[in-house]
């Protein structure tokens, strides 16, 4: 999924205790800002000069159980390829 609208959010709850992100950086790609379970925002920036598909753009260890990550558009287009959940 994809958006180029500054505040569209994504949310995708899941049962797991590692959540990573995959995106493609580019040239025309901005910030996604997230949040895990309604804490602090965290922001990644997805520009890169060359495009680069597949990329691990957030890997962050949850508490083990049901868990929710938010997605948030911030600047240009974000795009996420997929989420990875460990059990």
């Amino acid at each position: 999924t994809y958006s180029s609208e500054p505040g569209a959010v994504a949310k995708y709850s899941f049962t797991g205790n590692r959540v990573e992100v995959i995106s493609d950086l580019a040239p025309n790609h901005g910030e996604l800002g997230y949040t895990i379970n309604s804490g602090k925002e965290k922001i990644v920036n997805l520009y890169s000069a060359v495009r680069r598909n597949g990329v691990v753009v957030i890997e962050e260890p949850v508490p083990a159980g049901f868990n929710t990550i938010t997605l948030r558009c911030i600047s240009n287009t974000v795009l996420i390829d997929y989420l990875k959940i460990t059990r």
